[in-house]
Order: C-alpha cells, then sequence, then structure tokens
C-alpha cells in the first residue's frame, strides 16, 4: 500500500514538473516574441 502511493506520488509530481516546464517554455516564446516585435518596431 505504501509503496503504491509512494509511486503514484511521484507521477503526480512528474506531471506538475511536466506543466511547470510547459508553462515555462510558453513564457520564453512569448518573451521573445514580444522582443522581436519590440526590435522590429525601434528599427
Amino acid at each position: 500500500m505504501t509503496k503504491k502511493l509512494t509511486k503514484f506520488h511521484g507521477f503526480d509530481y512528474m506531471k506538475r514538473l511536466y506543466q511547470l516546464i510547459v508553462c515555462i517554455n510558453s513564457f520564453i516564446l512569448l518573451n521573445s516574441g514580444i522582443y522581436e516585435l519590440i526590435l522590429n518596431y525601434v528599427s
């Protein structure tokens, strides 16, 4: 029982980590997109 619970907790942790990575990636893409827009606007 305890083993099963730890395994599930690990899976849940991995899922949260994956979501966090996806969030960070989207944020970076958004920022670089805005940065490019600003560069194009300035030049």
